[in-house]
């Protein structure tokens, strides 16, 4: 295992030793795993529902709009909330 050494702001310490005080983990150690493990499941999360834009997008073919007429809607006050061209 790797050490770190960190300085934290005294309200973020207290904030942490209070949800150690709780129980709701066992260490430090636990606590701040814990949060980089939700911070690495949050960002596969985001990547996987980003490829899946990305594939819809590719999937739904070609437009026959230019750039200038796909900026110029998105612009525009009448637009479809749900961003259907």
């Amino acid at each position: 295992m790797t050490r770190y050494t960190i300085t934290l702001p005294k309200p973020i310490a207290d904030y942490i030793d209070r949800r150690l005080a709780e129980g709701a983990f066992a260490s430090m150690n636990d606590y701040v795993a814990d949060l980089v493990d939700r911070e690495i499941n949050h960002r596969k999360q985001a990547e996987a529902e980003l490829r899946g834009l990305l594939d819809e997008a590719e999937e739904s073919g070609l437009s026959e709009r230019g750039m200038h007429d796909v900026f110029e809607y998105a612009k525009s006050p009448s637009r479809k909330p749900t961003g259907v061209m």
